[in-house]
């Protein structure tokens, strides 16, 4: 009885999630994606109430497996759209669901094979159906182990990236809920096909069976409440991660095609340093390159290539070392003296206190308690 409540839990969560998403103004194609993404799953839990009720397993299993080859490339292609990797659903992106569509097909030729039968034998049939149970188990398991690795590297690609686009750190940006759902993913699958495999020959596991069904629930909630709350993410994929050290600077051929002469160069990184010292834009706690491309009218990627190139930074970098700059200056005063370090990282600009200590060490060698101990006059 636990299953089928659950069962429902899941169904009410992904349905009311689904209009939440059709409700929205502007969808994008990633709410789109996650539309159907939720709407599969939603299917899925709706055949295990059935399942339950008219006590059809044994017939319906193939359809499980079947919707389940769906979900995988719908993982990976939400959070490749996610990342603002084209603004349109791509022809090439349906080639994803080849084998979910070769399952349907396959569904499909298997039921007009049976037409004419009774119930019980296709019961029976489908049940004895062992090299449909492995292609489908296989199938599932590559599928999922290839797009799970796929939008790990997607993801973790793009963190790198981030500071190219970013000068603050945020749980809105860094898609580390989807990180957690990519490896929940994989051992959730991987431990239903290893449920089903002990299951098939006989095998009772007791409760290490029906762990399946409240992290099913765990899952269907955080797709959808992080799902809702996600907003498209800047990338700037043409232009390529520096190294760490502040003084490495890329080679200058990844710009060749770029059209940005030295002299325009010149005067961007002009602009650039007369936002931050004069308009004071590291103010802003959630500073991205597209708001500063805004502020200046410097197209973003020609930000970045001033940055990167002629300045030897990223745009985190560069936003930051102002912001840590006025914290100094903040540390040191006998008039903020009494001032919290909660207080003085969000006046000069961190979004929180934790990206102000890390920045901040690291930028000036010493913690902000050190360095109040060392400048602030006696």
């Amino acid at each position: 009885m636990g299953t089928v409540i659950i069962a429902f839990i899941n169904c009410a969560q992904a349905l009311f999630s689904i209009f939440l998403l059709l409700r929205k103004k502007q969808k994008r194609t990633a709410d789109r994606i996650l539309c159907i993404w939720l709407f599969v799953l939603l299917l899925s839990f709706a055949l295990d109430i059935v399942k339950y009720y008219f006590h059809v397993k044994g017939f319906l299993w193939p359809v499980s497996n079947v919707l389940a080859l769906a979900i995988p490339p719908l993982l990976y292609l939400y959070s490749k759209y996610i990342v603002g990797q084209g603004t349109g659903f791509q022809r090439r992106d349906f080639f994803h669901f080849a084998p979910f569509l070769c399952g349907c097909l396959l569904m499909i030729f298997l039921s007009f094979q049976r037409l004419g039968h009774s119930f019980t034998s296709n019961q029976t049939y489908f049940n004895g159906q062992i090299i449909l149970k492995s292609l489908l188990g296989y199938g599932l398991i590559l599928s999922m182990w290839t797009y799970c690795g796929m939008t790990l590297v997607g993801i973790l690609g793009y963190q790198k990236r981030m500071k190219n686009a970013y000068s603050f750190a945020s749980s809105k940006i860094n898609l580390n809920w989807m990180l957690f759902l990519v490896v929940f993913f994989l051992l959730f699958y991987n431990y239903t096909i290893i449920v089903a495999a002990y299951q098939v020959k006989g095998y009772s596991l007791g409760i290490i069976g029906k762990l399946g069904n409240p992290v099913s629930l765990l899952i269907t909630y955080v797709l959808s409440y992080f799902g809702l709350r996600q907003h498209l993410l800047i990338t700037e994929y043409a232009v390529p991660m520096l190294n760490q050290d502040h003084g490495h600077v890329p080679d200058a051929t990844h710009y060749v095609k770029s059209g940005l002469k030295d002299s325009q160069a010149s005067h961007y990184a002009r602009l650039l340093v007369d936002s931050m010292e004069q308009q004071k834009a590291w103010k802003d706690t959630e500073l991205s390159i597209a708001g500063l491309s805004f502020l200046t009218g410097i197209p973003k990627h020609h930000i970045t290539q001033t940055l990167n190139e002629y300045m030897g930074k990223n745009f985190y970098t560069f936003v930051n070392e102002y912001r840590a700059e006025y914290a100094k200056h903040l540390i040191s005063s006998k008039q903020h003296a009494n001032w919290s370090f909660v207080a003085i990282a969000f006046e000069s600009g961190f979004n929180s206190k934790t990206a102000f200590n890390v920045f901040f060490k690291k930028y000036t060698g010493q913690t902000p308690s050190e360095y109040r101990r060392s400048h602030l006059p006696k």
